[in-house]
């Protein structure tokens, strides 16, 4: 459904942020991971079609838990025009 909102938004952009868990892993390795699930899910817009120049890709390591779970402190889309 994002893909289908962009196709259809042309001039919307993404923010793409990578979150880890604190209670695992260390901040290095956790930096890392969060990096990677961000640019993994960048990386899926892009071959559907949307632009790097539409994704704007950041990560937070561990040092940010927006969610109370675990689980949902992995990415975040935020769709901005």
């Amino acid at each position: 459904s994002l893909v289908d909102y962009l196709e259809k938004h042309s001039t919307a952009k993404v923010s793409v942020t990578g979150y880890a868990d604190k209670g695992t892993g260390n901040p290095n390795i956790n930096n890392k991971l969060s990096e990677k699930r961000a640019g993994n899910v960048a990386e899926a817009l892009k071959a559907k079609g949307i632009t790097e120049n539409r994704i704007n890709v950041d990560y937070k390591g561990d040092t940010v838990q927006p969610f109370s779970t675990a689980e949902e402190n992995r990415v975040s889309i935020c769709i901005a025009e």
